[in-house]
């Protein structure tokens, strides 16, 4: 608790990295996301197979289950949403894309392509070379 108002911790076996941690604000309809939660960012996955970035997805869906209106997300682009199923559709979304973009084991170039064509320019650049490094080397960080 916080000055007399309690304030759930909860945990995900995955986010962008192993055991996420997220904090309810239940008198907002509030969820702080930490690593879980992402908005208009590329995402970490660099220390994920397809078996992790699938535990990934899942914490990600169990969200949407915890009542928050609003999901303060750990890393998000200037003036992104915070609301829970924006946040939610983004993290989802771009796991998604990003396992369709290295289903086929792309070389490095057309994989950054990809990247490129699906997000554009967007913050947290420096996740796409290590993603790339994980994904199609098993390289992880």
């Amino acid at each position: 608790s916080l000055e007399g108002r309690e304030l759930p911790i909860i945990y995900v076996p995955e986010g962008d990295c192993e055991i996420a941690t997220l904090v309810m604000v239940p008198e907002l309809s509030t969820l702080i996301a930490g690593d879980l939660g992402f908005n208009g960012t590329h995402l970490y996955v660099a220390e994920h197979d397809a078996q992790l970035r699938k535990q990934f997805l899942e914490g990600v869906y169990s969200m949407a289950d915890m009542g928050a209106e609003t999901i303060i997300p750990g890393h998000m682009a200037e003036g992104a949403s915070t609301q829970a199923a924006d946040v939610i559709a983004w993290t989802a979304d771009y796991l998604k894309k990003f396992d369709e973009i290295v289903a086929d084991n792309p070389s490095e170039e057309e994989y950054m392509k990809r990247v490129a064509d699906a997000w554009g320019d967007i913050p947290l650049e420096f996740c796409v070379p290590l993603n790339a490094a994980a994904a199609l080397r098993g390289e992880f960080f």
